[in-house]
Parts: structure tokens; sequence; C-alpha cells
């Protein structure tokens, strides 16, 4: 068979085996290639890329009539790039016929597909650039013009990180953004901080962010019994810039909750801190490109096709009740986007403590991570992508809303339990450093297969099984206390790092003795030495475990969690504290917090 290109000159083009771009290419020559016995369904793929347009790389699936004719003229109409920022270089496109058949808003249910009025929908199209900062924060504008529950503000002072405020709590009186969290905290209602776009080239949970704030500034239902902390870009760089990464160091903002290397990151906990939310949710886009293909003994084709996927972790560090509440919340919410025609399934499970929702759970936040499938895929059905995510995140906020007064109790209960237990002798009170899913029990979820022209491959009722965490398989015994020594190289920074996200500590003078257990490693790992009594010459930083952010301090103090090792989330791991030349190092357990009530005073942040 003969596969004749028609683009436009000085296109290069580059054909693969594989339906997305994966493996060896070739280079094709003439806009002709010819492929041998080549089937109905077979199915490949092709990249093609001139300078200054957009590179398209796009499945092609042969049909019954192209092998009747002999022949396939696959049309490339690659579009110029503004070169104006909020766009990408790269885009894939699946199938002509999975693009018309899957992706549509036509066939959804109950979805009001003409209320999308945010800045990509309604503003002057420019090829596949999205919405600017200036556009959101005009946006954000009107509407806090036109709602009197609407109220924004900014976290920096480049005014480049939008929160709007949601509530009925009047904060005429407010004078800035602190102010206005202390008066709105004030009014019991169960409150949501909800951020988006925290990756900069996962565009659709930006844009279903300002969907939904659009939704919360006409509809005061949603207000009666909650508050909505909403930052809807907090990413300028990476959405600028169309990256992973939030600055031309390559740094992953959504691996740096532990650390604070960004000034970003501390200031969304700083927010997080103020707020202290009930309820967090985390909006981002998956890459399905590579995900969803598998191929079998008769070709290539889609094991799944999701619009959009859904997670909230057990981490075993939480309290108790919390997780297991907000699965629910997440099944009814699955059902829900199912019910009204999105692909829907849970995204992979994940323990590491440096994202933004492994932070929140440390913190004993009902925590909601969305994704999209949109990365690389340009304003490919960007509708559809939106409108999953603005769907997604009204359904927990329904919920949210009806058992308002339930989850309250439930989160109460986990952090005062959290201060509770560190106050006491340490007994099975343990900090979890490495979770797994033990695969025993799961929930069974619709999810199909399809070939490249949309049909359903198999049992159109298949089922595919999602598992949590429920399982610890290593832990240690949580100490009364960690200790710092002053006058070290990494001690200060870590208590600063601590201090800036939510934790207490202590001082202890200079020459304070203390009966303590040092840190120290050797080829096995790390080591716990014996408890000796320890002279802290020029003093030493105390951070004691009854306090709501004892997760985060294990979390940052613990030298060997295994969740974290990828990320290097522990300050060992992300070579703050360092070892001494003898092995050891400056980190200490305490057992007995009664000798540290007797020293120092707590610092209040």
């Amino acid at each position: 068979m003969e596969i004749i290109f028609e683009t436009n000159k000085n296109v290069d083009i580059v054909v693969f085996s594989t339906p997305n771009g994966m493996g060896e290419g070739t280079t094709v020559c003439d806009r002709r290639l010819t492929l041998e016995d080549a089937e109905a369904g077979f199915v490949f793929s092709y990249k093609a890329a001139s300078a200054g347009f957009y590179t398209l790389i796009s499945t092609v699936v042969i049909g019954e009539k192209d092998v009747a004719a002999g022949s396939k003229t696959v049309k490339i109409k690659l579009e110029r790039r503004t070169g104006k920022g909020y766009e990408p270089e790269l885009m894939y496109r699946w199938s002509d016929e999975i693009e018309d058949k899957m992706f549509g808003t036509e066939d959804l249910c109950n979805v009001d597909t003409n209320a999308l009025n945010t800045p990509a929908f309604c503003g002057e199209t420019q090829g596949h650039r999205f919405t600017t900062l200036e556009e959101v924060v005009a946006f954000l504008q009107e509407l806090e013009r036109q709602s009197a529950n609407a109220h924004l503000y900014f976290l920096d002072a480049d005014r480049s990180i939008p929160v709007v405020l949601f509530t009925k709590t009047d904060l005429s009186e407010a004078k800035d953004l602190d102010s206005a969290l202390t008066v709105m905290r004030k009014d019991g209602h169960l409150t949501i901080m909800y951020q988006a776009q925290i990756h900069g080239n996962e565009p659709a949970s930006g844009e279903g962010a300002l969907a939904v704030a659009e939704i919360l500034a006409k509809d005061e239902v949603y207000l009666e019994k909650l508050d909505v902390a909403l930052a809807p870009c907090v990413n300028r760089y990476g959405a600028e810039h169309f990256s992973r990464f939030g600055d031309t160091h390559k740094l992953n903002l959504n691996r740096d909750g532990l650390c604070l290397r960004s000034q970003i990151v501390r200031k969304l906990h700083w927010l997080y801190g103020r707020l202290m939310p009930e309820v967090f949710i985390d909006g981002h886009e998956l890459a399905g490109r590579v995900s969803f293909v598998e191929k079998s003994e008769r070709g290539y084709y889609l094991n799944h096709l999701d619009d959009i996927r859904i997670i909230c972790v057990n981490n075993l560090n939480q309290g108790r009740g919390v997780f297991a509440d907000a699965e629910k919340i997440l099944c009814k919410t699955i059902v829900e986007l199912q019910r009204q025609g999105f692909r829907t399934f849970f995204y992979k499970l994940s323990c590491d403590n440096t994202t933004s929702c492994g932070y929140a759970r440390l913190r004993n936040s009902y925590t909601f991570l969305i994704e999209s499938n949109g990365i690389n895929l340009g304003k490919q059905h960007f509708a559809r992508r939106v409108l999953s995510q603005r769907e997604a995140v009204l359904s927990i906020l329904r919920q949210a809303s009806d058992k308002a007064d339930t989850i309250c109790r439930i989160v109460k209960n986990a952090r005062e339990q959290m201060i509770f237990m560190g106050g006491r002798d340490a007994g099975e009170n343990r900090f979890v450093l490495k979770h797994q899913a033990s695969q025993e029990s799961g929930i069974d979820v619709l999810r199909p297969s399809y070939d490249f022209f949309g049909r359903p491959v198999g049992n159109p009722g298949k089922m595919d099984r999602a598992y949590n965490i429920d399982t610890c398989i290593r832990s240690r015994l949580r100490p009364a206390a960690y200790l710092l020594p002053k006058g070290v190289e990494g001690t200060t920074e870590a208590a600063e790092i601590l201090a800036a996200n939510g934790a207490a500590y202590y001082e202890l003078k200079n020459g304070a003795k203390v009966r303590a257990i040092q840190y120290s490693v050797s080829e096995d790992g790390i080591l716990i030495g014996d408890e000796q009594t320890v002279i802290f010459e020029e003093g030493a930083y105390v951070f004691p475990m009854n306090q709501e952010g004892a997760n985060v301090i294990a979390a940052s103090l613990e030298p060997d969690v295994d969740d974290t090792v990828e990320s290097k989330g522990s300050f060992v791991q992300a070579g703050i504290l360092k070892k001494t030349e003898s092995g050891d190092y400056p980190l200490y357990r305490c057992q007995d917090m009664r000798m540290l009530r007797l020293s120092g005073k707590q610092r209040d942040n």
C-alpha cells in the first residue's frame, strides 16, 4: 500500500511503526511511503515538523476502503506558532476516527456545554496558545466586580499568583489577604483550598479552575456551608514557557513540598497554614499518549481511553477516619462523571510526601488529585478536558457541602489526635516510611478497550480494578521530639524550612544536656544508636511531636523515608543535613518529652 502525504513545502516527515511516535522512525522522501502487507486496522504514526510551526505527532489507521484502493492520502496542515509564550512546541493527535468519535461534547449528559465562558473559549483564537496570566487576572477581576462573594488577592508582590476567596462572609473591611483569611476563618464554614496548574504544561487544569470560579461567583448554593480559596494558575513561569517546571533550573514545584526550594511553594504552604483547609483539591493533566496504548497478536489497540482520573490516597500516617470518608466522596464522584459520559478511572497511587497532595495528607486534609487527559495535546478536545475538570470539582464541592459538619469533625479529631499521641509515651505510635497496596481488595470500574476506529475491542463491559494503599512495609517509632544541634551545617536551614512548613520548635541554651539518640549511617543503611547524654555546646532546635505538624516533621527529618527516595524529600535525602566525618548525622531523637519541657521557649510559627 502506498501512503501519500499532502502538506506544505519544507515539512520534514518521519514515520513510526508504533501509533504514538515511539521507537525508531523512517524519514519520508518525496512525500510517499510504501507499506508492505498493510491490512485494515493497521496503525502507524508520523511526526511532521517545520520551522516556526507546531510539531505534530499523529496516528493513522488503515481502513478497508484504503486497502481496496491500494493507497491512502494523509493530509497534514501544520499551524504556525505565535511565538508569544503560553503555547507548546509539540502536539500529539490520535487518529481522525478517534478524535471525531470519542472526544466531542455532544455525547455528554446533564453537562452544560455552553457555559464555558473562560478566556480560552471567549477570546481571540491564537493557534494553540493558552490563557495568559493577564487574561486570568482580568477574568477574575470581572468575577469580583459581578459578585459580592468573590474577593481577588495575590500571594506575591509581583501579582503573579492570584487567589480568589469565595465566601458569603463580609470581607469588605479586610485590607489584605492575611486579614481576609483571619475574618473568613471565624465563620465556622468548611474550608476548601483548590489549586491548579502547578505544572505549566497542563492548561486544562487551570482553565477548569476558572470555569469553577465562574460558577462559585454566580451560584451561592455552594457557599452556604463552604469557603473556597481558589488559586487557578500557581506557576506563571511554567505556563508562559509551557513547561512542567517552575524555573530555569528545572525545579518540579510538585516535588518541593518538604524542602521548599521555591518561593511559590512556600507561599502556597503559607496559604495552607492560614486556611488549614479540611479539603484540598489539586488540578493536573496526564499524558495518555504512552499509557493508553497496548499491543496484542492482532496489533495495537487502546487498552483504555480515559478522559479523567481522580484519586485520594490512603496515607497510613493520617488520622483515623480521614481517608475512609474521603474515599466515599471519590467513588461517588467517579460514578457521577461516568453517568455524565466521561470515561473515568482512578489515578495511580503515590505516597510521596513532597507533592502538594502528599503535604495536605500529612496535615490531615481530605485530599483529591484530579488529572484530565491532556499533556502534549495542544487544544485537541480542550472543551471536553475542561468540562471534565469542572464537573469533577463541582461533584466534590457538592458532596463536601452536604456533609460539611461530618468532614469538619473528622478532620478536627484527626488533627487533635496527632497532638494527643505526640504527647504520650511512644508505645506503638509509628511513622510509616514505606507504603504499599496489597491488592487484596479493590474497586471495579467500567473501562472498555478500543481500536483506532473508536470501536470497542473485546468485552464492551470490561471492568478494571483499582486498589489503594493499605499496607505498611516499613515504619519507625515516633520519638517524643527531634533535635537539631546548632552550629552544624544545615541545621539552621532545616529548622527554618520546618518553621515555614508549619512546625513549631523550642530552642535549648548553650551547653544543654539531654538524653538522646543520634542517627548514623552504615553499609546497611540508617542506624539508630543507643541513648546517651548529649551535650549541645551551642544549643539546639527541638521539634516536639505533640503538635499538628508532627507528620511533616517526621517526613522531613527521618533520613530514610522510602516513599520519597526518588524525589529526595527528607532533609538527608536532599543533602540539607549531611553526614559528618564520623558517619553520624546532625540529627537526634529524644524519647522523653519531660526533659524538653524544662528548657527553651516554644517559637510561635
